[in-house]
């Protein structure tokens, strides 16, 4: 199984992205070079920091930190943003469940690097589901679906919602980590990486190797 990254990121400063689109060159030195993008996609790298005291959770991302082996291995990672806003509540055993319009049905249905999603409770349960289907009822409304395995198994109220935020396969861009203990394990620590969202070729093979 591969890990979830559930450390939120310091956002008391604005979070550097940056967009990258995969291009190949074709270049018989006779002509202008042709520049194409076959897949189509635009990849991006987003810069993140971490703030967080107490020694346990400074293990927890060590053991984090330790399983990626820098650029080797990928991890779940959310955007912790509200990308989802529950309108109506989940009953248990549903596989379904009604969302604000956010145009998810027309833009992103049949993105892979946008079905899966992490629903956070603020008692601090954290559900991890994968859409599988959806469905625009309305101008307001839309209706998510997930798999027959993945239904419900508590009844869910809008006002125990945190926040819904879709989750992306990362790895870090970097080899080495530099950590900065503003006292030691006990008091504050601050960590800066960069994360890569490659394409699902990339995170084949290689970067999700066990071991």
């Amino acid at each position: 199984d591969i890990p979830v990254f559930l450390q939120p990121p310091d956002d008391s400063e604005d979070l550097e992205m940056t967009f990258e689109p995969r291009m190949e060159v074709m270049d018989n030195g006779a002509a202008l070079p042709l520049y194409s993008n076959p897949s189509l996609r635009t990849f991006y790298t987003a810069g993140y920091r971490w703030s967080f005291k107490g020694r346990e959770a400074f293990y927890e991302v060590m053991r984090l930190l330790s399983y990626m082996r820098g650029r080797a291995r990928a991890v779940w990672l959310p955007t912790f943003m509200n990308d989802f806003t529950l309108v109506s509540a989940i009953t248990s055993g549903a596989t379904s469940f009604s969302v604000r319009n956010v145009g998810y049905t027309i833009r992103s249905a049949n993105t892979s690097d946008r079905n899966v999603i992490l629903i956070h409770l603020w008692d601090g349960t954290k559900l991890m589901k994968r859409i599988t289907g959806s469905t625009e009822v309305d101008a307001d409304t839309e209706t998510l679906t997930v798999g027959a395995g993945e239904a419900f198994s508590q009844n869910i109220d809008p006002l125990q919602v945190r926040n819904i935020s879709y989750v992306s396969l990362a790895r870090l861009d970097q080899d080495s980590v530099e950590i900065q203990h503003v006292a030691d394990q006990h008091g504050l620590t601050k960590i800066s990486v960069i994360w890569k969202f490659p394409s699902q070729a990339e995170l084949s093979g290689t970067y999700l190797g066990g071991g």
